[in-house]
């Protein structure tokens, strides 16, 4: 696997908002390791005759994922 070529985008999701989260489930649960997992994931955007479309493919199967919210 390649390291970065650039800057890792800021997290959305952290150690402490997940632990929040899952202590509401689960009181007794805690987090072992919290590690970020980079995955290709490509968000395609075309024309044609037929108006526009939006896709994403996973980058590693290429099959088509259900739209992400952005």
């Amino acid at each position: 696997m390649e390291p970065l070529r650039e800057a890792a985008p800021e997290t959305k999701v952290t150690e402490s908002s997940l632990r929040t989260i899952l202590k509401g489930l689960e009181p007794t649960a805690e987090i072992v390791i919290f590690e970020t997992i980079y995955y290709s994931i490509y968000e395609i955007r075309f024309t044609s005759e037929h108006g526009e479309r939006l896709i994403v493919l996973d980058g590693i199967s290429g099959k088509e994922l259900p739209l992400l919210a952005s």
